[in-house]
């Protein structure tokens, strides 16, 4: 699994990322801590739809994409993330392995969520936080918002649907 954007070719995976999360923030509260008190912990979730505003070239190949999912590599389309109560969050290649030394499972690194703001901050080991918006969620579904100012200053919003797994 690859990491979750970047100007080229890319698998999201929630940080979102995938988120990368779930289905507690249907309710949310004035509580101002981070927690991973929520129900999105401990569920498995899969990106359903990921896509960039305005478009970008995902893939090198001239053409610009909005659907960054299209790009996705076939063995990536069944990956999932669990965000574990402790913090952790563990990736899984699901059935189909991109290379046949992958492991199965490993954890990749930590998430929490600020209920008062409702932001997802999920960080890579190695990575820089990803502060996410939680936009919406249901007990099946969680819609995430992530904006990135690259370096002329374009801002390009990454939205990420995951759906329960």
């Amino acid at each position: 699994m690859k990491k979750f954007f970047s100007t080229s070719k890319q698998s999201v995976h929630l940080y979102l990322a995938i988120c990368l999360a779930g289905a507690a923030c249907s309710k949310f509260n004035d509580k101002k801590e981070e927690s991973n008190d929520t129900g999105f912990k401990d569920k498995k979730w899969i990106i359903d739809k990921a896509q960039v505003s305005p478009a970008l070239d995902l893939d090198g190949d001239g053409q610009k994409e909005t659907d960054i999912k299209s790009t996705y590599n076939e063995c990536d389309l069944d990956d999932y993330t669990v965000y574990k109560g402790d913090g952790n969050m563990v990736n899984n290649t699901g059935s189909i392995k991109c290379e046949a030394n992958e492991p199965q499972e490993e954890i990749t690194g930590i998430w929490s969520y600020n209920e008062s703001t409702h932001k997802l901050t999920m960080t890579e080991t190695g990575e820089d936080p990803a502060i996410m918006d939680v936009v919406s969620s249901t007990s099946n579904q969680l819609f995430l918002s992530y904006p990135i100012t690259q370096a002329d200053g374009t801002v390009y919003t990454i939205t990420i649907t995951f759906k329960k797994y």
